[in-house]
């Protein structure tokens, strides 16, 4: 997919400059404006970086956005670029097998070499943890904007406020053992003992709230940069078109809460026990994690007030 959306740019930008490049040496005062409306779309690669890493355990996605921008320019060539973004990132999270961790006393066992007793750790160690994630962003960018002849530039940083993030998940079968005894310091960590096999589940299915702005309001700020090839489409009317490439990369990262437990068991009225997945995005299995996107850059532009 990746190779497909550069080659399908390369192609794009390839065809625009040799249709207008040829016999095109008309200055940038032909087209710029002192104010300057955009009406923007972009498209590519987009993802969540689980622990700040682009390969495993992140599942790279796609990302969707629309922006309506304004440009001032000081001059022929320098300008301020902001605007709103609205867009839609879809990525996941895999990874072969996730532990959790809970206390249990008394628990009373014996073997052939001892009696164990006391409080005791159990650990729950859940298989094929696959998570897909739906992300709504909002976006405000404060970019330097340059224009030179055919060539643009827009370069800075963009703060992304992330409306929602919802996470689908699949889940493989959990299974429970003992892996400490405190009282007696016994560790059974490389084989843990078998434990309520009432509390083991099966595969599960469902989804989570992994953000919303209504519980916590957390903001990615980004280093932002798109560049690219104009032309003139509408002299008489000061509209031009841009083409270009984009990334927006977080510097900052969203830590999870290390204090829950991917998984938990809830006290019923009947004195049975429920398994309760947290999700990773909530939980400790993941320790933090930020945003990136890039891809392609498509707007018109609509030219207001004074021209240079």
């Amino acid at each position: 997919m990746k190779r497909t959306i550069i080659i399908a740019l390369a192609l794009l930008l390839a065809t625009s400059l040799a249709a207008q490049r040829k016999g095109y040496h008309t200055s940038v005062s032909a087209y710029s404006n002192e104010h300057n409306i955009s009406v923007e779309a972009e498209g590519g690669l987009g993802s969540l970086l689980i622990n700040n890493k682009i390969g495993a355990p992140t599942k790279l996605g796609f990302d969707l956005g629309g922006n309506v921008g304004y440009t001032y320019m000081f001059n022929e060539q320098s300008g301020v670029h902001t605007g709103l973004t609205f867009e839609y990132i879809k990525s996941g999270y895999s990874t072969p097998a996730a532990s959790s961790r809970f206390s249990e006393n008394p628990i009373t066992l014996h073997d052939q070499n001892q009696n164990y007793d006391g409080p005791a750790t159990i650990q729950t160690r859940t298989s094929s943890i696959d998570e897909n994630y739906s992300t709504l962003m909002f976006s405000l960018p404060i970019q330097y904007a340059y224009r030179y002849e055919w060539f643009w530039l827009n370069a800075g940083l963009r703060l992304s406020l992330p409306l929602s993030i919802t996470g689908n998940y699949t889940y493989g079968p959990s299974t429970n053992g003992i892996v400490y005894f405190e009282r007696s310091g016994v560790s059974f960590e490389m084989d843990p003992i078998p434990y309520h096999d009432d509390l083991n589940t099966g595969a599960q299915t469902g989804s989570y709230t992994a953000h919303s702005t209504g519980d916590k309001f957390r903001v990615f700020c980004d280093v932002a940069i798109e560049f690219g090839y104009r032309f003139m489409v509408d002299k008489t009317r000061n509209q031009s078109l841009y083409i270009g490439y984009y990334i927006d990369y977080a510097l900052n990262s969203f830590t999870t809460n290390q204090d829950m437990a991917f998984l938990t068991f809830l006290n019923k009225d009947d004195g049975s026990a429920e398994a309760v997945f947290n999700g990773a995005l909530n939980s400790s299995v993941v320790d933090n994690y930020k945003s990136i996107t890039t891809g392609i850059k498509v707007y018109y532009n609509f030219g207001l007030g004074w021209a240079y």
